[in-house]
């Protein structure tokens, strides 16, 4: 099977910490992850896999696609600002939870809770009537 092109157009912004909304969990899988290692990587050698942003739907600010632990680190490491990829303004939210999932499901399995998340997740956006 060949693979799929992408569904979302990004483009490389550089973002302050404050503007994001870490309250905002509707994209968001992961529960109960340290953040130790990716601390440890991000003193070491900077944030070498940018968080992908979506802009609210409502207000000012972003809202986390993917990368919400690499945004915990960043905080932890005392960075204000960092880099980040921006989803289109376009974007559905159908793409935006499948980009979610897909950049968390393949490189670690999910604990039952992160489970849940993804189910409820897929079952918002996706009607039965598709």
């Amino acid at each position: 099977m060949p693979c799929a092109e992408t569904r979302l157009m990004i483009k490389p912004v550089r973002v302050r910490r404050a503007e994001i909304d870490l309250e905002d969990r509707s994209l968001s899988v992961t529960a109960g992850r340290e953040t130790a290692a990716l601390e440890a990587s991000i003193r070491a050698v900077g944030m070498v896999n940018p968080p992908l942003l979506a802009r609210k739907r409502q207000g000012e600010g972003y809202r986390v696609v993917c990368g919400m632990l690499r945004i915990q680190a960043a905080a932890a490491c005392g960075l204000t600002d960092f880099p980040a990829h921006l989803a289109a303004d376009d974007a559905d939210e159908q793409t935006l939870v499948l980009t979610s999932l897909a950049d968390n499901v393949p490189h670690r399995a999910l604990n039952p809770v992160e489970h849940a998340r993804a189910a409820a997740l897929l079952e918002a956006v996706f009607s039965e009537e598709e």
